[in-house]
């Protein structure tokens, strides 16, 4: 079960107008406005679910368990995913990325729900990248497809080790 507290993990680059009053206000801040170069916002969405915990990672995770963790989890960001749209005034979003942990072991359903929710939150580009991270043995034909009709349009492939006995 989730600890309370890290049930949702949203983190994102809010736009370059969001902080302009700040950065007005600090003129030894100039330089710090390349960082903030878009008037797009980009999401990043950790998944904090692996089928173990792997020795080399540093990231939150659990393990993805019966379900009852991961409906818990989707819950939550959405609900968190609402309240920072409702603060920042439905930015707009160019790239949606799910890092984790493990993003390719959320059923496709899952994920298209969470996605549906963005587009509700923001306003996603037309053409906005929707990635995720994904472990070759957690995706196979079917699911490449779930997650093609949930709006993935591209995959990123990990290889932690090429021998079994590291991971």
């Amino acid at each position: 079960m989730l600890r309370p507290g890290i049930a949702s993990a949203l983190s994102s680059f809010a736009p370059r107008s969001c902080f302009s009053p700040f950065l007005a206000a600090a003129p030894g801040l100039d330089g710090v406005t390349g960082f903030f170069h878009s008037e797009k916002m980009l999401l990043y969405i950790h998944v904090p679910f692996c089928r173990r915990k792997c020795r080399y990672c540093a990231f939150y995770s659990e393990p993805v368990g019966s379900g009852e963790g991961l409906s818990l989890w989707a819950r939550a960001l959405v609900a968190d995913m609402r309240r920072r749209a409702a603060t920042l005034g439905r930015p707009r979003v160019s790239t949606v990325f799910f890092g984790g942990g493990t993003p390719s072991l959320i059923p496709p359903p899952v994920l298209g729900r969470i996605l549906d929710a963005a587009a509700d939150c923001f306003s996603l580009d037309g053409d906005a990248e929707i990635s995720m991270e994904a472990n070759p043995d957690s995706v196979d034909a079917s699911r490449a497809a779930g997650f093609r009709a949930a709006g993935v349009n591209r995959v990123s492939l990990g290889v932690q080790a090429l021998d079994d006995a590291l991971l």
